[in-house]
């Protein structure tokens, strides 16, 4: 990566289609964040409430008396197995969300380093503007599992 901003291998021209690209990469990595904890969400919620659901459908059916429900030594044992079951299945999805946070994070980072194009020039192309980018510039930013800023540590 170039040390100044003279030696940067794109020219003024370009600026626009750098920061037109950066911002629909952030953009696109937010949806992505976004749509993958809805999706993780929603999956959480369907196994957790799955037992639920085979209870009824089972009383429903007539497979188990409903009011041997109402006490723990009365309830079936494959019950407790499907409740046991599906709550290590439920374990599922906050998995997949902390892989998909890394995966995320990697994106911002890449972003991050894109940035580093143009953020140098841009700078003093709309200082007559009062304007400066305030985008983060370091690859290493954002840190994986870094508390907010908003929350302080005791």
């Amino acid at each position: 990566m170039p040390g100044r901003a003279d030696e940067l291998p794109v020219g003024p021209a370009q600026f626009l289609q750098l920061v037109a690209v950066d911002f629909t990469g952030i953009y696109s990595v937010y949806l992505a964040a976004k749509d993958e904890r809805l999706k993780m969400t929603r999956l959480s919620m369907s196994i957790l409430s799955a037992p639920f659901a085979a209870a009824v459908a089972l009383a429903s059916a007539k497979v188990i008396d409903p009011a041997s429900l109402t006490t723990w030594h009365t309830i079936p044992w494959y019950l407790f197995a499907i409740v046991l079951a599906f709550g290590l299945l439920g374990l599922v999805p906050y998995l997949r969300l902390i892989e998909a946070v890394a995966a995320h994070t990697r994106a911002a980072r890449a972003i991050n380093n894109f940035r580093l194009l143009y953020v140098a020039r841009l700078r003093d192309q709309f200082a007559d503007m009062e304007w400066s980018p305030n985008l983060p510039v370091d690859p290493r930013f954002p840190e994986t599992y870094a508390p907010s800023p908003g929350r302080a540590s005791t």
